[in-house]
């Protein structure tokens, strides 16, 4: 989620018709694939209840966004190495900000169902072979995605 989200957000910051709605646009996007994989993950976590306080939500959110879109800003409003150094120590701002922000709305309590914890749902080979496979696809994909604009555009 957060990979597709994010090379959708730098496809639009990318393009050369950098505009007041182009860093906007693409903040809101990676901000969205940062959040959307941080709960996502987070409602995967078994063994105990989660309940959010929808403040503190909406505050990861926008955090995420907010520090995706000043990230994009930086990174391709001058494209010379510092900003774009400066982009990216931004963006691992906004991961984690928006990380600890909403482990902070986020609350744990116990249920009375038990798990069975000791049992894999895959083998240590089928999980790094599924790893792999899905990484081949991903960066595949975009590869080809972007290799493709490059030969439009040249």
């Amino acid at each position: 989620m957060a990979v597709f989200f994010t090379g959708v957000g730098l496809s639009i910051a990318s393009t050369k018709r950098f505009g007041l709605s182009t860093i906007p646009a693409a903040g809101v996007l990676m901000g969205s694939g940062i959040a959307g994989m941080h709960y996502l993950g987070m409602n995967a976590i078994r063994g105990c209840g989660l309940t959010y306080d929808f403040d503190g939500v909406a505050l990861s959110v926008a955090v995420a966004i907010v520090a995706s879109a000043i990230a994009l800003w930086f990174a391709f409003r001058e494209r010379n190495a510092f900003e774009t150094l400066l982009g990216g120590v931004v963006l691992g701002l906004a991961i984690s900000g928006m990380h600890y922000t909403g482990m902070y709305a986020t609350s744990y309590y116990p249920i009375s169902i038990s798990f069975d914890f000791g049992a894999p749902l895959l083998s240590q080979t089928a999980l790094a072979l599924s790893v792999a496979a899905a990484t081949l696809a991903i960066c595949g994909i975009y590869l080809f995605l972007f290799s493709s604009m490059l030969i439009r555009e040249g």
